[in-house]
């Protein structure tokens, strides 16, 4: 039995997962990982964070990708659902706003530190 197909696109709902299950030779899943990773350092690292985070973050990339089909649609098609729209972004701000909105600073031993000092030079 082989590994189940990769996606192309998110799916229509959410489901748990759905960003691991995104073809990675494809630009839009380079694009939600390299979100993902980015949201993560912001936080601290992934490495720290709570399960319930990843999961907060798994779900706002995922909403984040819905306002960007309904905001892509706008601009090709003139016309959006504003009340749709309004609510998803709402509900991103809330999502984010329990991650947080500031950078945390990623605590590191003095052995990383010099093990990064050495990897630049």
């Amino acid at each position: 039995m082989g590994r189940p197909p990769k996606h192309d696109t998110p799916p229509a709902q959410f489901d748990a997962g759905w960003l691991n299950k995104l073809d990675g030779r494809r630009e839009l899943a380079r694009s939600m990982k390299a979100r993902r990773q980015a949201i993560a350092n912001d936080l601290g690292g992934l490495e720290q964070l709570s399960t319930s985070k990843r999961i907060l973050i798994d779900r706002a990339l995922f909403l984040l990708h819905q306002i960007e089909i309904m905001e892509q649609h706008l601009v090709e098609k003139g016309t959006a659902d504003v009340g749709k729209w309004g609510y998803a972004i709402n509900t991103l701000a809330g999502l984010l706003g329990k991650l947080g909105l500031e950078r945390e600073s990623k605590e590191i031993t003095l052995h990383e530190l010099m093990a990064a000092r050495s990897v630049d030079k």
